[in-house]
């Protein structure tokens, strides 16, 4: 979902099991009414659950809830990314992004003071 409204862009996963065949875009308005806008196959953002909740935590400071959200990393221009948004047994929350130029295989963690949510 758009962070931290209740409205915007969602990702919807279509599950078989435990296998994500498709993952779709869809809008929702304040009339809670959704439209798909696109999906694409597989798991979205490229890193499942697992991955997302062993790479947010910390040693001593492990996830506790995490989902998938639409924000801005820092220095990123204008558009949202999709990012996981985890909450840590302290309360810290980080916000990791998979698709992060030049961030490698475990993307790029921001502490939660760092990200931008656009209007």
């Amino acid at each position: 979902r758009r962070y931290p409204g209740t409205t915007g862009g969602w990702l919807v996963p279509v599950r078989f099991g435990e296998i994500t065949l498709l993952t779709m875009r869809v809008g929702k308005d304040e009339n809670g009414l959704g439209q798909v806008g696109g999906s694409q196959g597989g798991e979205q953002p490229g890193m499942d659950e697992a991955a997302a909740r062993r790479l947010a935590s910390a040693p001593a400071d492990a996830v506790r809830s995490l989902e998938l959200v639409f924000a801005q990393p820092p220095g990123r221009g204008p558009s949202d990314q999709i990012a996981w948004r985890a909450v840590r047994s302290s309360g810290t929350v980080v916000y990791l992004f998979p698709s992060y130029p030049g961030a490698g295989p475990e993307g790029a963690l921001f502490r939660e003071e760092q990200v931008h949510f656009p209007p």
